[in-house]
């Protein structure tokens, strides 16, 4: 009845696995290397952008630049419970 059955349902069924899926460490692994690697970008256009005098033009696309990464993160943090309260309201236990 509640979120916790039934991803432990669905986690526990006997779906099958494609012969192309990865081992079940790759994920934490990849997620850690992307964010990581997410990270470390934002922080080099953060010390470009205040490096430059102001009204540059580089200034100016890194200001856009950074607001469409706020952006995305922004989403990003969001996509999780999203998708499980759709997922939990669309297949109810």
């Amino acid at each position: 009845d509640n979120l916790g059955d039934w991803s432990s349902d669905v986690c526990s069924s006997d779906l099958g696995v494609s012969q192309g899926e990865p081992p079940a460490i790759a994920f934490p692994i990849a997620w850690t290397i992307l964010y990581a690697s997410m990270g470390l970008a934002s922080h080099l256009l953060v010390a470009a952008h205040d490096a430059q005098l102001p009204g540059t033009q580089f200034k100016k696309t890194a200001e856009f630049a950074l607001k469409l990464y706020w952006a995305q993160y922004g989403l990003n943090l969001l996509w999780t419970p999203v998708s499980f309260f759709i997922t939990a309201a669309l297949h109810p236990a």
